[in-house]
């Protein structure tokens, strides 16, 4: 998280926010107080969701509940970005205290260096604008994409240890550790989140994910991972290990949704909404 806010306090000293349309990039300045900072890890061509919150130096800035937001996306250019589109809808999450912003309908449909511009509308009509923020969009996402099949590779379960050896959690569902991925792969459909609340970057949104789970596992079959628990043993840690490596886990939270036939249908980063949540699981069931 350190160096990621970095780079956002960075890119608002040499960044300025643009006006987008049919005609040519306008550069401006900036006197917003806050800039964006990207939590989807690695977005990636075909994401159409991308995770933000805003910083103001150091901490979070609080807005009005009234206060409206917009996310403008632009897509890089040989000479460097231009405005591709808004996206289609920004929605505000609280977690914990905390404003994350899920921007829907992001244009990310190419690699390269994209660039993100956030504008805060208030209810006396007036507005602030962030700096843009550049951010890479990959080619390749970070895990199976939806429509690729499931990783086939056992994830811990109880019949490899208890289940104070597979979570931390001081209150964890049981139906969460009793089978493996690989048992469910091909047989029915489930959810899978990798998530390690206590030590989810100092931040709240794993132990957030984690209770969203319990919620769904009443209608679908659910399975917990914790990817970087502290050391489990010899015996233990092999087996997260690779899970890890086989759903190419390199941030969290992260769930996927995957169908009866073993495919991957969604993947979904960082903070959802649990009608989100629920529509991904409805797809696949």
């Amino acid at each position: 998280m350190t160096m990621r806010l970095l780079a956002a306090i960075v890119a608002c000293a040499v960044s300025a926010a643009a006006c987008g349309g049919d005609a040519p990039d306008v550069i401006e300045t900036t006197d917003a107080p806050f800039v964006p900072v990207i939590e989807t890890h690695k977005p990636a061509v075909g994401d159409d969701v991308i995770v933000f919150t805003l910083l103001d130096r150091d901490r979070r800035p609080g807005f009005a509940d009234d206060v409206q937001f917009r996310a403008r996306f632009f897509e890089p250019t040989e000479g460097g970005v231009r405005f591709r589109a808004d996206a289609e809808a920004v929605e505000r999450v609280e977690v914990a205290g905390g404003d994350y912003f899920i921007a829907r309908g992001a244009p990310l449909d190419r690699p390269g260096d994209w660039a993100l511009a956030v504008t805060a509308a208030f209810a006396d009509g007036t507005a602030q604008t962030s700096p843009r923020l550049s951010f890479s969009v990959f080619a390749q996402p970070n895990g199976p994409a939806a429509g690729e099949p499931a990783p086939r590779e056992a994830t811990p379960s109880t019949a490899d240890a208890g289940i104070d050896r597979l979570t931390a959690d001081d209150r964890p569902l049981a139906s969460l550790y009793e089978r493996s991925a690989g048992q469910l792969i091909g047989g029915e459909p489930f959810a899978i989140l990798f998530a390690t609340p206590a030590r989810c970057a100092g931040r709240p949104t794993c132990a957030r994910a984690l209770e969203q789970l319990k919620r769904l596992a009443g209608g679908i079959a659910a399975i917990h991972v914790e990817p970087f628990p502290p050391h489990r043993g010899a015996d233990l840690q092999p087996k997260f290990d690779a899970a890890v490596a086989a759903w190419q886990i390199e941030s969290e939270p992260i769930f996927f949704f995957v169908d009866a036939g073993g495919v991957v249908r969604a993947r979904i980063q960082a903070v959802a909404t649990d009608a989100e949540l629920a529509e991904a699981a409805a797809a696949v069931r």
